[in-house]
């Protein structure tokens, strides 16, 4: 919609495990922006990725139930 441009943007993901438990304790999202990106968006990319769909089940799951076929 705004021709922002695209070309080279990326996300990794980088988690953290406790090392007693071996549990995943922390994800972090690295979202790298190509050059030239314009700064006044900056934010709002970061506001839209923050929503990811994918986070939101991660931080509130859903039921999961196991069965048998």
């Amino acid at each position: 919609q705004r021709d922002l441009p695209t070309a080279g943007m990326r996300l990794t993901l980088a988690s953290k495990r406790n090392p007693e438990t071996k549990r995943l304790d922390r994800i972090d999202i690295l979202l790298y922006l190509p050059d030239g990106f314009p700064e006044k968006y900056r934010s709002a990319i970061l506001r839209a990725t923050d929503q990811c769909a994918v986070k939101k089940v991660l931080v509130d799951p859903p039921e999961i139930e196991v069965t048998t076929a």
